[in-house]
């Protein structure tokens, strides 16, 4: 059996009470801007671990993204459209894969400190 551990957190500006809703592990999951994190900690036969996120309004352009740290595996985060496709691979059964996951925005760039307006 391979085993997956780690927290699933959503950091999205709280003002904008953007979910982000988890599909793929073992029903739906909701996750609401800054907390309360989701823990993960699963088992299965196969090594690699699929799952959706998908934002409750809106969509997954820029700034929206995920980033994944993966501790004894690898991950691949695909963005469409309306949600992104997460796929982490266990390197071992006999040691738990960690993961953090997190959805965010970035800030947007400035050209010079203290201006108001966005980098073009």
């Amino acid at each position: 059996m391979y085993k997956f551990t780690g927290i699933l957190k959503n950091e999205f500006y709280s003002e904008e009470g953007v979910n982000i809703v988890v599909k793929g592990l073992n029903g739906k999951i909701i996750l609401a801007p800054m907390g309360p994190w989701h823990e993960l900690d699963k088992e299965q036969e196969g090594n690699t671990l699929t799952f959706t996120l998908s934002p409750s309004s809106g969509n997954t352009e820029l700034p929206r993204t995920v980033e994944a740290e993966v501790k004894n595996g690898s991950q691949k985060v695909t963005t469409q459209p309306t949600h992104w496709e997460v796929e982490i691979t266990a390197s071992s059964d006999s040691e738990p894969t960690e993961l953090e996951l997190v959805t965010f925005e970035e800030e947007p760039e400035y050209e010079e400190e203290g201006e108001a307006k966005p980098k073009e």
